[in-house]
């Protein structure tokens, strides 16, 4: 399936022309216009978490289903890297009071 630039319907691939609003369709298959940019958002939601729900959160309000399932990876990274980043800091601080006593 592609994408139609004017009315962001998904279109057969064999058709040039929008069967919804008879304007030239884009030529992309549907889910590819992300390509190789997920993984970057993958990789800023694991270094930067508040990114990483942001671009979640942004993804996710998109019709596109590639999106949105980009979208929910990021936010569940996200999320999960703040968990792990208290857990660790509370474990670091609970060493450290018990080593001061």
């Amino acid at each position: 399936m592609k994408v139609c630039l004017s009315c962001g319907q998904q279109v057969p691939v064999q058709y040039n022309v929008c069967p919804y609003c008879q304007k030239p369709t884009s030529g992309k298959p549907a889910g590819e216009e992300l390509g190789a940019i997920k993984y970057l958002f993958y990789i800023l939601a694991i270094f930067i978490p508040i990114l990483g729900i942001i671009i979640g959160i942004v993804l996710m309000i998109s019709d596109d289903p590639e999106k949105k399932k980009v979208g929910k990876t990021c936010l569940l990274i996200g999320i999960l890297m703040i968990i792990i980043v208290c857990v660790l800091y509370f474990l670091l601080f609970a060493a450290l009071f018990a080593m001061s006593i």
